[in-house]
């Protein structure tokens, strides 16, 4: 898709007006009897039970400033802005932004440039692990008996990064005649997997009729070269035979690597080697989540919870920074009680893995301000999946359904202003140069699973995409 060609959501979205009631809940959102909520403001009264449970936690006495309880006199004003783009040059990236959004009353977002120095340590800490886990399946190449190689983990520990690592090592190009990368998907098909393997061979997929004479001249190609076949985000097995791709282990020279969020599909497809993707260390997962908070973390009456919800984001790097830079300007004790305990109410009601992921990642949503912002975000998710989306257009779709005032003389501002907001709290991602966005698969599940909710009576229509 180039950024010039139109784009049309896929489904039609019913939003809910501005008058969303409020009310706390102890159950997570994924419940089907659960209703999207927001909660409301802890109670700060002298007497209030968390107060108290808070205070003895600590032991130490809570200053009390205007209704909140805040440990310093001023807030952060920086809020850390998106990593730079992966594929893309530290020389062509576009001036990261970061958004402060004013006190109640004030319908603005104030932007302002933040320097590079965050983002590269941001990248070194999630960088480690992807430099470990690349290594490891670098050694099965020279292996003979390592012709199909699984590679599986959660989507957002940073697969793809890992498999981006190890073609940009330069031994891979003196290995293979052709490198081979193939972003399959969960609507995949076998005519999508075979038009990205003729494209990068290169041959027209318009010289042939049929799924059969694609397979056919795959075969005749493929079989005379040494390739790296990379099949990234694999949701089920692939028959390679259909769609014309000889099999790695018949041919000498050649591999094959999948990667996966299943296990079970690397035993399906036949892996002679599996490589799990590890997460970050403990302590390299602490690190990055103080970079991404500030000082603010260092408070006594804070640091046990920041500990607590890192040690929840089991090594993440997509979680432990969307949750960091929501939580980055907050210097409310009670707030950070909140969100320590969310993290927990998964392994209270017995919510593990993937479904925990999206329940931990639902707090960088909740904490979005206002229902504009809430409204443009859960919009994204109406793209096809991995769809780069040209941000001049998404905010004229936005103007043109009503989620930012078309009356407004600065309406096409405030939308570019929440498309900043939206960048720098990790739930789009900037691309092509800043011209466009996207939003991770697991950003997108969140938000499809809560256009999936019915709130007052509302249904949030999602609508899934062919294979076809």
């Amino acid at each position: 898709m180039h950024v010039g060609e139109p784009i049309e959501p896929s489904t039609s979205l019913t939003f809910l007006s501005s008058g969303t009631s409020k009310g706390a809940t102890e159950e997570p959102f994924l419940s089907k009897s659960s209703k999207l909520v927001e909660l409301p403001e802890p109670e700060t009264t002298p007497i209030s039970l968390e107060k108290q449970e808070l205070l003895s936690a600590h032991g130490t006495d809570v200053m009390e400033k205007k209704g909140k309880m805040s440990i310093l006199e001023t807030e952060i004003e920086i809020v850390p802005s998106q990593p730079i783009e992966e594929g893309t040059s530290k020389q062509a990236a576009v001036e990261p932004m970061s958004v402060t959004v004013l006190p109640s009353g004030k319908d603005e977002i104030e932007i302002g440039p933040t320097g590079s120095q965050l983002l590269l340590e941001v990248s070194t800490y999630s960088n480690r692990s992807i430099e470990r886990t690349s290594l490891e399946i670098f050694e099965y190449m020279n292996d003979v008996t390592a012709r199909r190689i699984g590679f599986h983990g959660s989507d957002e520990i940073g697969r793809t990064s890992v498999l981006k690592a190890l073609i940009s090592n330069p031994k891979i190009k003196d290995l293979f005649d052709v490198v081979i990368w193939v972003t399959v998907s969960r609507n995949w098909s076998t005519r999508k997997v075979q038009d990205e393997v003729l494209r990068q061979l290169p041959l027209s997929p318009e010289d042939f009729n049929t799924d059969f004479e694609i397979a056919g001249k795959l075969l005749q190609v493929l079989r005379s070269q040494r390739f790296l076949l990379i099949l990234d985000d694999v949701w089920e097995p692939i028959d390679l035979n259909a769609a014309g791709i000889p099999d790695p282990a018949l041919k000498k020279g050649c591999k094959m690597i999948f990667s996966t969020r299943f296990q079970n599909v690397c035993h399906v497809m036949g892996a002679d080697r599996e490589v799990q993707m590890e997460g970050l260390l403990p302590e390299e997962a602490w690190k990055l989540f103080q970079k991404l908070v500030g000082e603010i973390i260092d408070s006594p009456n804070i640091q046990n919870f920041a500990r607590a919800i890192v040690q929840k984001c089991h090594g993440l790097p997509l979680l432990i920074i969307v949750t960091g830079r929501a939580l980055a300007k907050e210097n409310d004790a009670l707030a950070w009680m909140h969100a320590s305990k969310e993290f927990s109410l998964c392994s209270t009601h017995g919510i593990y893995g993937y479904e925990a992921l999206i329940q931990k990642l639902k707090l960088s949503y909740d904490r979005l301000e206002g229902p504009d912002m809430k409204s443009c975000f859960l919009y994204c998710a109406l793209f096809p999946e991995d769809q780069e989306i040209s941000i001049d257009e998404l905010v004229d779709y936005w103007i043109q359904e009503g989620l930012v005032a078309r009356n407004r003389p600065d309406s096409h501002k405030r939308g570019s202003d929440i498309v900043d907001f939206l960048l720098g709290a990790s739930l789009l991602q900037s691309v092509q140069v800043g011209l466009s966005i996207k939003m991770h698969n697991l950003i997108r599940d969140l938000a499809s699973r809560i256009l999936s909710l019915e709130v007052e009576g509302h249904q949030f229509l999602c609508g899934s995409y062919s294979k076809k």
